[in-house]
C-alpha cells in the first residue's frame, strides 16, 4: 500500500466497468503497468481497450501477467534492486518476479 498511496498515487485509476483499479503510466511508447488490484483480474483482452493512448505500442508489466492470459516476452529483472533470498529459492530460473509494488 505503500507505494500507491506514495510513489505511484498520481497513476491511479478506476475503472469501474471492471471494479479495477489500475497503476499504469506511460514512458515514452511503453505503458508501465505496476498493479492491477480488484476482485477479479480481467484477460488483457478485457483490459486492453480502456489502456488505449495516443503513441503507445508497447506495454511492460511491473509482476508476472499469467492471470492476463496474455502472451508475453519474459525479460530479466536486472535493474539491482530485485528481492535477495538467502538458501534454495525454487522459482529460479522460471518467469517469476515479485511485483514492482511489493519492492521497498
Amino acid at each position: 500500500m505503500f507505494h500507491m498511496l506514495y510513489t505511484l498515487r498520481d497513476y491511479l485509476s478506476y475503472l469501474p466497468d471492471l471494479n479495477l483499479i489500475v497503476s499504469a503510466h506511460p514512458k515514452g511508447d511503453t505503458l508501465f503497468i505496476h498493479d492491477l488490484i480488484g476482485p477479479e483480474i480481467p484477460t488483457f483482452a478485457v483490459l486492453q481497450p480502456y489502456l488505449q493512448m495516443l503513441g503507445i505500442e508497447h506495454c511492460e508489466f511491473g509482476f508476472v501477467p499469467d492471470r492476463l492470459t496474455v502472451n508475453a516476452v519474459i525479460k530479466a529483472d536486472d535493474n539491482g534492486d530485485g528481492t535477495h533470498v538467502d538458501g534454495h529459492f525454487p522459482l529460479t530460473g522460471t518467469a517469476f518476479r515479485f511485483p514492482s509494488t511489493a519492492h521497498a
